[in-house]
């Protein structure tokens, strides 16, 4: 069958049934969360205000290892900064009134503390719209912000680029850490109810989970869909080996990294040559 003369990213990507398994930024354990009402340039550190590329907040954030999000909502003024915690021992998100953009070093008193601010106790989700990095984002975002907001109210922000545009709609929801791609309109219900429970809505959507490498990723949720426990797992990787243990069972896999095919990856760029990993599933205990 051939492909659609002028297909987006995300219409080639859902084309070809690319899987989105382990395509969750890698290692990510410390997120900053600055609202910002736009415009959003390419890359978000670029945004007015903020210094470009190796400005001072650039330096700051760096330093702590932090990834910078943009976040606003339409017709309505962000507040509220937050920093997010992904570790494998640790997931929490604080709130804090957020310092003017030019104030580096309030900044990094939060990061220096983040539990000083107040613990956000309900889930949070932020929809990538971030259509000056790729069409895709804004134009299947959007809906989807729109519908989730309609469920879970000011729990729900927009945000700039998440990684993955042509798995979009794209959806990171914390403090589950967790990165979901292709979600529609109509899943905005269930997958805000599943993550008031502390549970994934759905794994076949899960693109991965923060702060696992990509073959963690992959290897947590292929354990996930053979029973493995979200709430109870532990993950360990050596050189190619990955070890899952989840309420009393234990999955193993090998997992290879290897040159794939070219793709779209992004809307208007040249093809670029994806990743593949290469998944043997071990003896089970």
């Amino acid at each position: 069958m051939a492909e659609a003369l002028g297909s987006t990213c995300s219409d080639l990507s859902s084309f070809h049934d690319e899987p989105m398994e382990g395509t969750a930024p890698e290692k990510l354990e410390l997120t900053v969360f600055l609202p910002h009402p736009g415009p959003w340039p390419h890359d978000p550190i670029d945004a007015e205000g903020l210094g470009g590329s190796g400005g001072p907040l650039d330096t700051l954030l760096k330093r702590f290892g932090a990834r910078l999000q943009l976040i606003r909502r339409p017709a309505a003024e962000v507040s509220l900064l937050f920093i997010a915690r992904t570790r494998r021992d640790l997931y929490d998100v604080h709130a804090f009134p957020a310092p003017p953009l030019n104030d580096l070093s309030a900044l990094e008193a939060l990061l220096k503390a983040p539990e000083r601010g107040k613990r956000v106790e309900e889930p949070l989700h932020f929809v990538c719209t971030h259509g000056r990095r790729d069409v895709c984002c804004s134009r299947l975002g959007m809906p989807v912000f729109q519908a989730l907001r309609e469920v879970a109210g000011e729990r729900v922000f927009q945000t700039s680029h998440l990684g993955g545009h042509r798995f979009a709609p794209l959806i990171l929801t914390l403090p589950l850490g967790a990165s979901f791609g292709r979600v529609t309109e109509a899943e905005a219900a269930a997958l805000d109810e599943a993550a008031r429970r502390g549970e994934l809505y759905s794994v076949e959507k899960l693109r991965g989970i923060h702060p696992y490498t990509a073959e963690e990723q992959i290897a947590l949720r292929r354990a996930l869909l053979s029973s493995a426990d979200f709430k109870d797992f532990s993950v360990v990787q050596e050189d190619e080996l990955i070890t899952v243990q989840s309420s009393g069972i234990t999955r193993r896999y090998r997992i290879r990294r290897q040159p794939g095919e070219l793709r779209m990856v992004s809307c208007g760029a040249a093809p670029s040559r994806i990743t593949r990993f290469i998944v043997d599933e071990l003896q089970h205990e």
